[in-house]
């Protein structure tokens, strides 16, 4: 019996641990609403208020899910990214980067300072949009230069269109990416995006 209660004591303190993830965007409840099977969460063709029905899986406001929609294909437009992946899947991959990075929420902050839907950091909104910190709270903004960085790291200058490479980049830093060096967490962060969410947010026909 006594043997038991050790038992009972050491695993209540090992079980938090071993939930323990580094990634700043797992610091996030999940984007899941458990009670909708994942494979039936398609976006359905309908239009309300000029963007698609919200899915299901989403926990926001249907007025928080088209804010959101909306200026994300304004985005992707407005900085190239339709050019170079084709409109659906460019709408796709950012709606997908916000889902894995924020959950859709656009107020938050992580724990190394990423902010805002696509958890952009202060420096690279500083550098490559020329925006404060506050300013990356702001939906349109955080769309907004999220996209034109990702379309620079698809540029010849950098990754050549390679989007696995990009996204890897846009998790780990652009610098060792050109060097070859590669990080597990960041390869499956880029393929869950491109295979896993994504395809959450393609319009059905």
């Amino acid at each position: 019996m006594r043997q038991f209660i050790y038992f009972l004591i050491i695993s209540s303190f090992l079980c938090p641990l071993s939930n323990i993830n580094s990634q700043a965007a797992d610091n996030f409840h999940s984007p899941y609403n458990s009670s909708v099977p994942e494979k039936t969460n398609k976006i359905i063709s309908k239009k309300i208020n000029n963007c698609p029905d919200k899915p299901k899986l989403l926990l926001i406001s249907d007025s928080e899910w088209c804010e959101i929609y909306n200026n994300a294909d304004k985005a992707i437009s407005e900085q190239g990214l339709s050019e170079k992946l084709g409109h659906e899947k460019a709408l796709s991959i950012m709606l997908g980067l916000v889902f894995k990075e924020s959950s859709f929420r656009k107020n938050i902050k992580g724990r190394a300072g990423e902010i805002g839907l696509t958890q952009i950091m202060p420096s690279t909104g500083q550098f490559i949009c020329q925006m404060k910190e506050k300013d990356l709270f702001n939906a349109e903004n955080n769309l907004n230069c999220s996209a034109k960085y990702l379309n620079l790291l698809l540029s010849d200058n950098y990754f050549a269109g390679d989007l696995e490479k990009a996204l890897i980049a846009y998790n780990q830093g652009w610098g060792n990416v050109q060097k070859g060096i590669f990080f597990a967490e960041d390869i499956h962060y880029a393929n869950l995006i491109m295979h896993e969410y994504a395809p959450l947010f393609v319009l059905t026909k």
